[in-house]
């Protein structure tokens, strides 16, 4: 019986997802993530992928049964009943949310409960039946692992998080259209109109050729967010890929016989590949020249940002939150980086709590001085290296107040351009 509900997640897709989900929260974080936050991606992740593929097999039961691939899933066995598959499903999807929301933030949890929806509503019922075009759009819902990850770290979505979707989004109908090809009588006999039943090999194996391209070059778009490591082994996976499409698409215009399942299984090996050099390459932080390296990994120490007023009893201040960038004159240079401020963001009903006066939609704020002045001299990233809700320093704000320590370490990260 649980290895019936265990297949019914299908959890060989979701090895595959969070392959992408683990290095997307390296690179949001810049270096190892948080035990915490990856524990939720992982647990949260694997139950919102699984809640997904088990009302999928509820929807999809009756061409399950037709399709030799299929055939032996749980449902078409009669090993689990629709009505409990169901529950099941969306007992997983209320676990995921929770928890994503409980250890993470509300973004994250929301994103997953979308992915989700759109897999089962957009995808299953709407579109794997009336368009060729199926997987295309259909697989925008196993891309969304990266954009929760990236929001599981620092609670916003930002361009890499697009870039590594759309490295996915790119990557899915290559990887799928292989595998129709190979298996075109079944999806035919099942009424599933898949490019490879409704196309020739060749235009199919055209489109695959368009897609690897478009997919590389998402992947080098990346390369401003990282240093060499990913830099160098994205290109050298890339070609592996291309070739192999191309060696395929060849075969198909000779009329020679042709194995589509070998750039199936490269497409799965590339992936993973791919986003491990991410992972890596995030861990270890390396810059893309020496120069760089050299400038990013100058010792600043424990540096203590300490805001003074202006000579008028007043101090600047700007709202700030977490994975917002501002421009900071700082009292140490910071070549070739931006410099990250620790420690410094509270949970706003704690200083709520502290702070009567404050109105209810206040948020933490960064306080700056005459040695913290918010200039357009350097660029400083707030970071959030603390668990969640960590209680920080926080400048009081104010004409004749002091202003306080607002960050007690500094370092140097990677600035990213786009």
């Amino acid at each position: 019986m649980i290895r019936a509900y265990v297949a019914l997640i299908k959890p060989r897709v979701i090895e595959l997802l969070l392959v992408t989900a683990i290095p997307a929260m390296f690179l949001a974080q810049r270096g190892f993530p948080p035990p915490w936050a990856v524990f939720a991606v992982l647990v949260g992740g694997t139950m919102a992928a699984g809640s997904a593929n088990a009302l999928n097999c509820v929807i999809d039961a009756d061409i399950d049964a037709v399709m030799k691939r299929t055939r032996g899933r749980p449902l078409v066995r009669h090993e689990v009943t629709p009505r409990a598959a169901l529950v099941f499903g969306l007992v997983l999807g209320v676990g995921s949310f929770t928890l994503l929301l409980l250890v993470t933030n509300w973004l994250a949890a929301v994103l997953a409960v979308a992915a989700i929806l759109f897999y089962v509503l957009v995808y299953t019922m709407v579109l794997k039946r009336r368009t060729s075009q199926n997987i295309v759009w259909g697989g925008a819902a196993g891309c969304m692992p990266v954009v929760i990850s990236w929001a599981a770290v620092t609670g916003t979505v930002a361009c890499p998080a697009l870039v590594m979707f759309g490295v996915v989004f790119f990557w899915t109908p290559p990887h799928f259209w292989a595998l129709a090809m190979k298996f075109k009588d079944d999806y035919a006999r099942a009424g599933v109109p898949m490019l490879p039943v409704i196309a020739t090999e060749e235009r199919v194996s055209r489109q695959i050729i368009v897609y690897s391209w478009v997919m590389v070059a998402c992947t080098l778009l990346l390369v401003p967010a990282t240093g060499w490591i990913y830099a160098v082994f994205t290109v050298l996976f890339g070609a592996w890929f291309l070739v192999t499409a191309h060696r395929l698409h060849s075969g198909v215009k000779r009329g020679v016989k042709t194995n589509p399942m070998t750039l199936f299984h490269v497409s799965n090996t590339y992936l993973m590949l791919v986003f491990v050099a991410l992972a890596v390459d995030s861990a270890l932080n390396l810059p893309l020249t020496p120069g760089q390296f050299a400038q990013r990994h100058a010792v600043l120490g424990q540096v203590a940002v300490r805001q003074q007023d202006r000579g008028d009893g007043e101090c600047l201040e700007q709202r700030v939150r977490i994975g917002q960038r501002l421009r900071l004159q700082a009292d140490v240079p910071v070549p070739g980086g931006h410099l990250g401020l620790d420690h410094h963001v509270v949970d706003p009903p704690r200083h709520r709590r502290a702070h009567p006066g404050v109105g209810q939609d206040a948020q933490p704020q960064l306080t700056a001085g005459r040695r913290g002045r918010i200039a357009a001299d350097e660029v400083v990233q707030v970071v959030h290296q603390g668990g969640r809700g960590h209680d920080g320093h926080v400048g009081a704000v104010g004409r004749g107040e002091p202003c306080a320590l607002v960050a007690h370490e500094a370092h140097v990260v990677p600035t990213m351009k786009w």
